[in-house]
């Protein structure tokens, strides 16, 4: 096949498969093309995937909670109508902002894979990889008062002050003088102070639960079971088995390592809310100089929770020398 043919075949691809042609300059994503791009992004993830998600019919979609908070119960008596009980009620809301990808594939490659028959899976698969990386960093660790450029996770990054993410949304926060990273009892003393900050009414199934950590609070915790003379340490001696602390699951989340400081979120996933706008955009650029073609998406997404007094973020959770001090990262997120 020469570039032509490569580049017709593209086109056909596009447009037959992988978006709706009947809408918006045929760049939509079908549904079945939809739900293949929101699987990959939970796919290469852990926290948005055990996150709720919300597909979004418009750009603005509100996220409900009602709830009996006090006693709901009354003597019964014949002839005589009980006290009424309102519920309480609160409506967060996603709201969609814009977000975009390029992923250039080269010639070569698009000619094996169409040979193949799987252009339209490579294609989805590239670009939700990508998407799924930075949407799940944008949805923990967004923040309106950052400086985009001077974030310090990524040496700038002009998306990260679109919105308010997980840790910025959260009404329970602890910081680094709340626990001592030298004590023998690390991170064991950070967890407790966690689980004593959160509100004990939301712990009814504490299996509903996960301590999200990066990598060096996951190893001190593994070090710290290893060393104790028991069946647990001798399984953390030989293995890596899951970690839990009280009921409560510990898990590493590779994501929270891009954030400069040591942040661990304890969290019920299902209460932490991710949604994108149904119209998902593709459209493919020809670079013939370059022997490529570019696959521009450009979607819609937002984070929050149903309940943001429902967890506890524990920020430079690894204390240092300076752990006390105020950077733009801190400051953000407080």
């Amino acid at each position: 096949m020469d570039n032509n043919q490569v580049l017709k075949e593209i086109e056909a691809k596009v447009k037959k498969s992988v978006t709706n042609i009947t809408q918006l300059n045929d760049s939509v994503l079908v549904p079945e093309q939809f739900a293949n791009f929101v699987r990959e992004i939970q796919d290469s993830s852990n926290i948005l995937q055990q996150a709720r998600f919300m597909e979004m019919n418009s750009q603005k979609v509100n996220i409900d909670r009602i709830a009996f908070t006090g006693r709901v119960l009354h003597k019964g008596v014949e002839g005589t109508a009980s006290d009424e009980v309102a519920p309480t009620t609160k409506t967060n809301q996603l709201s969609a902002n814009e977000l975009m990808t390029i992923a250039p594939i080269t010639d070569q490659a698009l000619r094996r894979n169409i040979e193949r028959g799987n252009l339209e899976n490579t294609i989805i698969t590239l670009l939700g990889e990508a998407a799924g990386r930075d949407l799940e960093e944008y949805a923990i660790f967004a923040s309106t008062d950052f400086d985009s450029a001077e974030y310090n996770a990524s040496e700038g990054w002009d998306a990260i002050d679109m919105t308010d993410g997980w840790v910025k949304r959260a009404e329970n926060k602890l910081w680094a003088d709340s626990f001592d990273d030298t004590s023998d009892n690390y991170p064991e003393d950070l967890f407790q102070s966690m689980i004593d900050a959160l509100p004990k009414k939301y712990l009814q199934n504490i299996n509903d639960w996960v301590f999200y950590v990066p990598y060096e609070i996951a190893d001190a915790y593994h070090d710290l079971l290893k060393a104790r003379g028991t069946a647990l340490g001798d399984t953390a001696q030989t293995g890596r088995p899951e970690l839990y602390y009280k009921g409560i699951k510990v898990e590493y989340s590779p994501m929270l390592e891009r954030y400069d400081d040591a942040t661990v979120m304890l969290q019920n996933p299902d209460n932490m809310v991710w949604g994108i706008f149904h119209e998902v955009t593709m459209e493919a650029e020809r670079e013939a100089k370059l022997r490529r073609t570019d696959f521009v998406l450009t979607f819609e997404g937002d984070a929050h929770y149903e309940d943001e007094n429902a967890c506890v973020v524990a920020i430079n959770a690894t204390a240092t020398d300076d752990a006390e001090s105020t950077d733009t990262g801190n400051n953000a997120l407080a």
